[in-house]
């Protein structure tokens, strides 16, 4: 009896744990294949996109990620928080371009400094629908 209850506590855990990895690695590989569809540039991101929990502690854990050898921890300065504002404009500039993808698990995600592009999306709501979940309480 005690054997299954066993089984049982070990396998709740290690199947919940498995469907998160499942889903990381899916929703990566999905975003990756979006990214190299596009015409604009795309940055491989490694969180989940609009991470609440990383974003709070970028500011701790950037320093250790953007430390990494060969350049892997390059990602880290474009999902930080604040970054936009720290770096005032820079990363457009490096990028060469007013807008860029971050993609990852998760999804994408659109980043723009184009004042006129903004307000496109934003006033065009039937050609750039929004997601509806983000939105309710």
């Amino acid at each position: 009896m005690f054997q299954y209850l066993y089984i049982l506590l070990w396998c709740v855990p290690i199947v919940w744990i498995g469907t998160k990895v499942v889903y990381y690695f899916t929703s990566m590989f999905e975003a990756r294949r979006f990214g190299a569809s596009q015409r604009l540039p795309c940055i491989n991101i490694y969180t989940v996109c609009d991470s609440p929990l990383f974003w709070q502690f970028s500011p701790y854990l950037a320093p250790f990620i953007e430390a990494l050898p060969f350049g892997w921890g390059n990602w880290v300065k474009y999902v930080k928080k604040d970054f936009q504002w720290v770096r005032k404009g820079a990363i457009y500039q490096d990028l060469g371009s007013d807008a860029f993808w971050t993609v990852g698990p998760g999804g994408q995600n659109l980043l723009v400094a184009d004042a006129e592009v903004v307000a496109q999306v934003t006033h065009r709501w039937k050609d750039f629908p929004k997601p509806v979940q983000a939105y309710t309480s």
